[in-house]
């Protein structure tokens, strides 16, 4: 059984119920979630915490069936990973979660997923679940009843989870796809939401996540220079936040486009946006934080001068700069 609350250290005044946050999911990490590198690879962190998300509204009274009653979804709108700890195939491990504010037409979630055995973190989430119109996918008002009853449960996310590279206004969200094409900046990929890959209602509804083979296509446009280039060595993530500000539809015609954005000694930075290629409205923004990776002795170490001077070529630096306003 999960339990009920767990709580974590705090301090300060109100608030209280401070840091208690609840179980949500319990399991141990099956081989097929392993990646290439030999441990939980980032897609099912991403995968497993919005589920949690989405479990922590229905102990708010706002499940499944409640939203359909009202006529409304919940769907994950804004998603940052700090990666604490890699995990490995049947590490038994923990999601637990809380309120972290409460707005008119959102929740913000925060999320530990921790290893049970050690104790150890494995990550921790900042998580925007927005609620929508079932029919329209744009943002509705919740109902009071659920914005009381999560705001009874508000938390306060420690600050070892704020986001560190990734803040909101260095997400590039303002970008548009002429603004890449100006720079040079090309998609990499072109494809068409087909009517198998959508609800009842013509709306993108994506299968679980599954891990294409080793020797698998990776189409990921400038990155493909990089991811596997270095023998004996890879790039985990350390942070990671998604963004996606429209859901797709049956029929949308959707380009991807990439850029590596920063190099260091240890660490790289890059992104990926997502466009309807018909009206030009970005549907997604994804950005990583990685670093230089030995697999051997699983750890992280400089980069070659030469690595780190070839990578620096590729990049497009001051891209996600804030604007003036």
């Amino acid at each position: 059984m999960l339990p009920r609350r767990r709580r974590g250290a705090a301090t300060g005044k109100r608030l209280r119920r401070m840091n208690e946050l609840t179980g949500l999911a319990e399991w141990t990490v099956p081989d097929e979630e392993i990646d290439h590198l030999g441990h939980m690879s980032t897609l099912f962190y991403a995968h497993r915490a919005n589920q949690a998300a989405l479990r922590l509204l229905e102990t708010l009274g706002a499940g499944p069936a409640d939203l359909a009653a009202a006529g409304l979804v919940a769907a994950v709108v804004d998603r940052h990973t700090l990666f604490r700890r890699e995990q490995l195939a049947r590490a038994p491990l923990t999601l637990a979660g809380g309120v972290a504010g409460v707005g008119p037409q959102r929740l913000d979630v925060y999320a530990e997923m921790a290893n049970a055995a050690t104790g150890d973190l494995a990550a921790t989430f900042n998580l925007g679940v927005e609620v929508q119109r079932r029919d329209a996918r744009t943002p509705a008002d919740m109902p009071s009843a659920w914005r009381q009853a999560a705001a009874a449960w508000r938390i306060e996310p420690p600050a070892r989870s704020h986001p560190r590279t990734l803040p909101l206004d260095r997400m590039g969200a303002d970008l548009t796809a002429a603004d890449l094409a100006r720079i040079g900046i090309a998609p990499h990929l072109r494809r068409e939401i087909l009517p198998e890959e959508c609800d009842a209602d013509g709306v993108f509804s994506p299968p679980p996540p599954r891990l294409v083979a080793k020797n698998g296509v990776y189409n990921q446009g400038i990155m493909d220079q990089v991811w596997g280039t270095v023998p004996g060595f890879a790039w985990p993530a350390l942070e990671m936040r998604t963004l996606a500000p429209r859901t797709p539809r049956q029929g949308d015609v959707l380009e991807t486009y990439s850029a590596l954005l920063s190099v260091g000694h240890k660490v790289m930075q890059s992104g990926f946006w997502t466009f309807d290629a018909r009206s030009g409205a970005l549907v997604a923004v994804m950005q990583q934080v990685n670093i230089f990776f030995d697999l051997a002795a699983r750890r992280a170490q400089d980069m070659p001068a030469e690595v780190r001077e070839r990578l620096t070529r590729l990049a497009t630096p001051g891209l996600v700069a804030p604007r003036a306003r």
